[in-house]
């Protein structure tokens, strides 16, 4: 049970220093910025691998541990591709590692994070609430992208667009903190069954 309270403990310290550092970016430069989003990839990948490993409640369905176990192997192949990028002295995007471990990467992560969402809405409770803000947050995302596809920075959707986005990153960060907070609180997150 210690080992899900450090995953948990991984997924939320990882999710908290990548906000920080998208929301610091601006200010403190791409260089601090950069390292806070690289340095929380495989924070929550290690919390994502314990919990899958572990499992724990309310986190022990095989959806919920092959989802995030998906999830802790597409992010280690997508923090592979930033480490890579970051050592090259020419442009990341001509070189084959770089793409090759996004591109596996990238879905990977997707069908874990769906994978995931979609098994916890089987919960109760905390649990559910959980898997509908990750898996509203992955929708709003993806009619985002949908409506973003091939647009012009005149197009009359942009802040529907960019709302789209806002909400959906919101909700998909709370969803993915609400695993780690999951974890930590263990058999306090499903509610007493009544007779």
């Amino acid at each position: 049970m210690w080992l899900a309270r450090i995953g948990g403990l991984f997924i939320i310290g990882g999710w908290i220093v990548l906000v920080a550092g998208i929301l610091a970016g601006p200010f403190v430069g791409q260089v601090v910025g950069g390292f806070l989003l690289t340095a929380a990839v495989p924070f929550v990948a290690v919390g994502a691998a314990l919990l899958a490993i572990v499992g724990g409640r309310p986190l022990q369905g095989r959806g919920i541990r092959v989802g995030l176990a998906l999830l802790a192997v597409g992010l280690l192949l997508a923090w592979g591709s930033m480490m890579v990028a970051a050592s090259l002295t020419y442009d990341p995007l001509e070189s084959a590692p770089v793409i090759i471990l996004l591109l596996v990467g990238a879905p990977v992560v997707a069908v874990g994070a769906i994978v995931t969402g979609i098994s916890l809405l089987r919960g109760r409770g905390p649990v559910r609430v959980v898997g509908v803000l990750l898996v509203t947050g992955l929708l709003l995302l993806i009619a985002a992208s949908i409506l973003a596809g091939g647009g012009t920075a005149s197009d009359p959707f942009l802040l529907v667009i960019r709302l789209l986005m806002v909400g959906g990153a919101a909700g998909f960060v709370l969803g993915a903190t609400g695993i780690g907070i999951l974890a930590l609180v263990g058999d306090r997150a499903e509610p007493a069954a009544t007779s």
